[in-house]
Order: C-alpha cells, then structure tokens, then sequence
C-alpha cells in the first residue's frame, strides 16, 4: 500500500503530460505555450498548476517539449516549445 501511496504524484505528473501531448497533437495548442495558458483553459484532469507543472515537466525530460526561460524585467516566464517532430492533428 505503502508503494501505491507515494506513487501518486509521479501519476499525476503522468496524467498530466498524456493529456498535454493529446492537447498539442489535436492542435489546441500553438507551438508554444506557457503553462497558466494550459490550466485556464480547465481542461480535464490540467486545472493544478502543479499538476500542469509535473506534466510539462515530464515532456521536457523526454524530449516532447523545450523550455525556454525569458527575462521579463521582473519574474521570469518559461515558455514551452513544442519538439518540431511531434505529429499534429494525431490524438
């Protein structure tokens, strides 16, 4: 039970990058976005920001997003890239 119970956020993060891939192969979302465009938006099982966090973090470690990290003059803002090999319009 134990395993299961601190399993849970790698499974969120999980679910939240399966759902963000779906999202940008349907082509509701551009090229690159941030992650507050991702969670106001209130899509099922992405209205964390934590949740949409751990997800976008999880496409970045595999390679299905880059981040890029601007300075805004005040706090910075991250923006992700959509890898040029991820089909679109494939869900």
């Amino acid at each position: 039970h134990a395993e299961r119970l601190y399993d849970i956020p790698s499974q969120i993060g999980l679910t939240a990058a399966r759902e963000i891939l779906m999202k940008v192969r349907g082509g509701e979302l551009g090229d690159e976005f941030t992650a507050r465009e991702i969670y106001r938006k209130q899509w099922s099982r992405l209205t964390d920001i934590s949740h949409v966090k751990e997800g976008l973090d999880l496409l970045v470690d595999h390679k299905y997003l880059n981040d890029v990290e601007l300075n805004t003059g005040g706090k910075p803002k991250t923006t992700y890239a959509v890898h040029p090999t991820i089909k679109r319009g494939v869900k």
